[in-house]
């Protein structure tokens, strides 16, 4: 669900249809779901419902109410992912910051969600859907906890409602083998995209 929007009509709209008007000034929403809008009483112009044919003259003030986006196809992609634990109920992974997770309106593809799409192909909870747990930010890295059946998604939902987790934003690692701070902890087989962990102590709360 969108929150309501305010809008105003810049001048150099005059003469245009709103149902052409609404889409450009209204980030994410197409003309086909502005019309639908329009049409179901969602949009009002200087407080009143309008039809799609209305011309603007520039200057009057919009406000469109709380509306569903268009459903988003999702495709599956075979992305690299770095996979930090996986076994029949569950999968972790170190998201990347600048990672998108979910498709959305401007980011419909390269998600975390397409790759977990083409990677779990045949698994996932009932209907299909991801067992994502939580989510992370755009411009944040860290764990990502994916379900792969239902009783694990209940669990692990159960798990996080309880404050099960304790997040931390600081940790340092101590390997078991010599290596140098270029090598990472675990390393992603490109053809599989399975991790090969190496055997380490995390000392949280630093």
């Amino acid at each position: 669900m969108v929150e309501p929007l305010s809008l105003f009509v810049p001048r150099e709209f005059a003469g245009e249809r709103i149902d052409v008007v609404l889409p450009r000034l209204a980030k994410g929403l197409t003309r086909s779901r502005a019309r639908r809008c329009l049409e179901e009483g969602l949009v009002e112009v200087n407080g009143r419902p309008v039809k799609p044919s209305l011309r603007v003259k520039g200057g009057e003030e919009l406000l469109v109410r709380a509306w569903e986006p268009e459903p988003i196809s999702l495709v599956a992609q075979d992305l690299p992912l770095a996979v930090l634990y996986e076994d029949r109920d569950l999968l972790v992974l170190d998201k990347a910051a600048g990672m998108v997770v979910h498709p959305a309106r401007g980011s419909p593809h390269s998600t975390l969600v397409n790759a977990l799409l083409y990677r779990l192909a045949g698994e996932g909870v009932a209907g299909g859907r991801l067992g994502l747990v939580h989510r992370l930010d755009r411009g944040t890295s860290g764990c990502l906890v994916v379900a792969k059946n239902e009783a694990a998604l209940a669990s692990l939902q159960a798990s996080f409602k309880a404050r099960w987790r304790r997040p931390t934003s600081r940790c340092a690692t101590a390997c078991s083998s010599p290596r140098d701070a270029s090598t990472p902890p675990m390393a992603v087989t490109p053809a599989t995209g399975r991790a090969t962990p190496r055997a380490c102590r995390v000392n949280a709360g630093l």
